[in-house]
């Protein structure tokens, strides 16, 4: 049962997208690896359980103003509070708790600027929100609302490399893609909830493919330490232009041989590689941007 109500523990969870909100509470800690000199694992712990609580919050957030809009979808009407089975009171305290609760795990520990960065996420992810009902370019909106974690992580390094803009790019490139590629498999049900999205297979496909083709180029740009960062990078180019010949294929209605199989060519599975493989080895670093935001009385933290 969750503390203090009578409600099971599973609709919150679904509330807060647990396991996305685990997924991007990792973002962070991968951008504080890439900038820091050496590892505090205070700070990461405190990047990891300070933004998985505000993934859980912004999420929440998400579910409370679009109610209406997952009612109507197919792919999110059985969302807790579209099935009530937790309150709207319920899931604001939910939400309430979540955002201050990630701001007192990060307070103490992490330098201020990405403190507010990460507070500045959630603002970003609501402007997200409203602008879905507004423009088709909320797509861009959302993409750099997902890139705003890495960096948060650089920030509580506090500097930043090079690597961590190209990851930043890389990641802007498929996000767009990996969401471009649920808007063309759910376009009528972002029509029925009122959403202002990109429309038409040929146009969608043709925009993973760019972006996929970004992604690889941005790959290329990746520094070479070390035979084994050479193997990884050559593996990620193979993975992301693989993908964007089979969506191009797809596109002219030409079958494509399944080789590998269907999972290991989607998009999730080629960011956990970059992720695992590359950006959490120190060599692949890059040059350093020093950056003069941290106070004094975190100073200590940053550089142990």
């Amino acid at each position: 049962m969750f503390p203090f109500t009578k409600t099971p523990i599973k609709p919150f969870l679904d509330l807060g997208k647990h396991r996305l909100s685990f997924m991007n509470a990792l973002m962070p800690v991968a951008g504080y690896i890439s900038c820091a000199p050496s590892i505090s694992a205070p700070v990461a712990l405190a990047l990891f359980g300070g933004n998985f609580f505000m993934a859980l919050s912004s999420q929440g957030m998400g579910q409370i103003i679009e109610k209406k809009q997952d009612s109507l979808m197919a792919r999110t009407k059985d969302r807790p509070l579209v099935v009530h089975s937790i309150t709207d009171n319920q899931a604001t305290k939910f939400t309430l708790g979540s955002y201050l609760l990630a701001n007192a795990i990060m307070i103490p520990t992490i330098p201020m600027s990405a403190v507010l960065t990460s507070n500045l996420t959630v603002a970003l992810y609501y402007v997200y929100l409203k602008a879905k009902q507004r423009t088709k370019h909320c797509i861009h909106i959302g993409a750099i609302v997902g890139i705003m974690p890495l960096l948060v992580g650089g920030l509580a390094a506090g500097e930043l490399t090079t690597k961590l803009f190209l990851d930043m790019a890389f990641m802007y490139s498929w996000q767009i893609s990996h969401f471009v590629t649920i808007l063309n498999h759910c376009q009528q049900d972002y029509k029925n909830a009122g959403f202002v999205m990109p429309e038409g297979s040929a146009k969608l496909l043709n925009m993973i493919i760019r972006y996929l083709v970004i992604s690889g180029l941005i790959v290329y740009q990746l520094s070479d330490d070390d035979i084994y960062h050479v193997i990884i990078k050559v593996m990620l180019e193979m993975l992301i232009f693989t993908k964007a010949y089979h969506t191009y294929r797809k596109l002219k209605g030409l079958p494509y041989p399944k080789i590998l199989g269907r999972f290991f060519f989607d998009y999730y599975s080629i960011a956990g590689f970059y992720y695992l493989g590359y950006n959490l080895v120190p060599p692949a670093q890059g040059k350093r941007i020093e950056l003069h935001l941290k106070n004094s009385s975190n100073n200590g933290v940053a550089e142990n």
